[in-house]
């Protein structure tokens, strides 16, 4: 079985033909999704959609494109209103944008260092999102994770569709970080993301769509799903020299451990 660890299952796109979204899913072998959500308003929504459908698990949090208007205080009061649910896995996706300027960059920085302090609180692992801003969220996951990885070693989070480059994911993986690993591996110049993943091993990556974003080829520009994580899974065994099997099995494995799903999955 494979798992989607970031997928929008619940954005209005998969609205109509949601069943035979996770049927074609269930066919290529993947049996269990998260589904991240991106501001207060989703947090909620996305655990009332994990209630609604089988083996769905949630993250909660506010992407730094969506934290305008809002407060440090504003956001930990309304993660604390939704903390508890069984479905709860994760705070995500969190982290910071610097590609499209919307928000000024000290708040980011507050509010991703807020929700990072959230998730410690809650023993909840964190999806981090970066986008030309590498540098500054290691610095960040730094300041919070060195010295529990040193004492305490384990696997805190995960770096979502990693922008980095071999030293970065060496860095993040040293902290107790995974590396998201999607569709754009297998696109034609994406050389730094197939070092990467090359470079780092197996216990290190971490599966994933970001769905309906980012298609891997040869279906780019098409509505990205979950079924398209075996066209992932396949580039990263060519990439390591290995089976197909191996990368399901693994990237299972880590998944389970980071997010600490439950041991019981719905038939499919």
């Amino acid at each position: 079985m494979f798992i989607d660890t970031h997928c929008h299952l619940d954005f209005a796109v998969f609205a109509r033909d949601l069943l035979e979204v996770f049927n074609a899913a269930y066919k290529n072998d993947v049996g269990l999704f998260l589904v991240p959500a991106i501001d207060l308003s989703s947090s909620g929504e996305t655990l009332a959609f994990c209630q609604k459908n089988s083996n769905v698990y949630a993250a909660i949090g506010v992407h730094p494109n969506d934290i305008e208007n809002l407060t440090p205080r504003q956001i930990m009061e309304g993660l604390k209103r939704l903390s508890g649910d069984k479905n709860l896995v994760a705070i995500g996706e969190i982290g910071l944008d610097y590609h499209h300027n919307s928000t000024e960059r000290n708040l980011q920085i507050d509010v991703f260092c807020t929700q990072v302090e959230f998730a410690i609180e809650h023993d909840l692992p964190v999806i981090v999102h970066s986008r030309e801003a590498m540098d500054d969220v290691q610095k960040i996951l730094g300041s919070y994770y060195k010295k529990i990885a040193t004492e305490f070693p384990s696997a805190y989070g995960v770096l979502h569709s990693f922008e980095g480059d071999i030293k970065a994911a060496q860095n993040a993986i040293s902290l107790g970080f995974m590396i998201g690993i999607g569709g754009p591996v297998t696109f034609k110049n994406a050389q730094i993301k197939q070092s990467v993943t090359k470079a780092i091993p197996l216990e290190s990556i971490l599966l994933e769509t970001d769905c309906p974003f980012l298609s891997p080829e040869p279906l780019r520009g098409r509505r990205n799903e979950p079924a398209n994580i075996k066209i992932i899974a396949e580039k990263i065994a060519f990439l390591k020299e290995c089976d197909i099997k191996q990368v399901e099995k693994q990237t299972t494995m880590n998944a389970m451990s980071l997010f600490n799903f439950g041991a019981e999955i719905d038939s499919y």
